[in-house]
């Protein structure tokens, strides 16, 4: 029985199959059930491996075609890294199935034009959230498309973001003007905030601005802000050199060599710190995120807290005043509300 369903199954694969790899292995599993060897069934492991190589074709023809009719996107790119694998499996180029790269590409970019200008007409629409859209707009363009590709200009881009961060602003003063009787609130504050620097975070990240800076110049700049002086050195020396291995460039290229580096990552680890305990002595950030950070860069830059005139005994100190200071504060704006509530009764 195992004999004759292993005679099938090399049948089938000399017959041609895309599903060759799950015919191979129930022949193996049928051989190994019936005691015998390849030989058994007039077949050998060169046999099998030219069978492989022809069921991969044939499964990479079906992928192929399967990518011809994608609706959108998504279905192109899951449906192409399928083909893809499939093709290293029987290592197969495009020109082996009846494609070629500039039919990819033609394929690949009428998808992206489609999804670019589908995120461009959502960031027109407040509905939609604006930096999702914007990203996913972004995404498509690093791709390989460009604004004109899709209808728009950067000036009219540039235009279409300010509108949406103008509205945004708008709608937060506006919920800040129906309380007009009391402070903002921590909440409406950081919205605010939030907002504003919108502005700026799209300013950086806008593509035609972005693509005008090479990874060298980057890779500068943030070398040029480490001498400066910074409280955010781990995030300027990551983003260094991040751009460094983009741009497959060497320390020297940039001038500065890993012992300068070093110097710079501790001196202003420093600088960090310090500002860190200031905010922390005078109750400007919340305390738990301030101690974690402080003894994260403690770490890096084997510091420690007498280092910088204080110590355990101090943080824990600044903490209990921290929640006690913010519980009186709770408790006074709690009385005021009982106030006005009473006075509302009165009337």
């Amino acid at each position: 029985m195992y004999l004759e369903k292993a005679q099938r199954l090399i049948n089938e694969l000399r017959a041609g199959t895309r599903y060759y790899q799950r015919k191979i292995k129930k022949l193996y599993e049928a051989l190994s059930e019936a005691g015998v060897g390849l030989e058994s069934i007039g077949t050998s492991e060169e046999e099998l491996g030219q069978l492989a190589k022809k069921g991969s074709k044939l499964a990479a023809e079906a992928f192929l075609k399967s990518l011809r009719q994608s609706s959108n996107l998504h279905e192109f790119d899951q449906r192409y890294k399928t083909l893809l694998l499939e093709m290293k499996k029987g290592g197969l180029e495009l020109t082996d199935i009846g494609s070629s790269k500039e039919e990819i590409w033609q394929l690949e970019r009428e998808f992206l034009i489609n999804s670019a200008r589908e995120y461009l007409e959502r960031l027109k629409q407040p509905s939609f959230d604006l930096v999702d859209h914007y990203s996913l707009l972004i995404s498509k363009l690093q791709r390989g498309i460009t604004l004109d590709m899709i209808g728009v200009s950067e000036e009219e881009l540039d235009e279409i973001i300010s509108s949406r961060c103008k509205g945004r602003l708008k709608n937060v003063f506006d919920s800040l003007r129906s309380q007009p009787g009391d402070p903002p609130s921590g909440f409406f504050l950081r919205a605010l905030l939030k907002e504003i620097c919108l502005k700026m975070y799209f300013s950086l990240r806008y593509p035609g601005r972005r693509s005008r800076f090479t990874r060298k110049e980057r890779a500068l700049w943030d070398l040029k802000i480490l001498r400066k002086g910074t409280t955010d050195p781990v995030d300027f020396l990551n983003r260094l050199f991040y751009n460094l291995f983009m741009g497959e460039l060497t320390l020297e290229e940039i001038g500065t060599n890993k012992e300068e580096l070093l110097n710079l990552l501790r001196r202003n680890l420093a600088l960090a710190i310090e500002d860190l305990l200031y905010k922390f002595r005078n109750g400007l950030r919340h305390p738990s995120f301030l101690t974690k950070k402080i003894k994260y860069y403690l770490q890096i830059g084997g510091f420690t807290l007498e280092d910088f005139s204080s110590s355990e005994e101090e943080l824990e100190e600044l903490t209990r005043r921290y929640y006690i200071e913010e519980t009186e504060f709770l408790e006074m704006i709690g009385a005021q509300n009982q106030s006005v509530a009473r006075l509302l009764e009165a009337q």
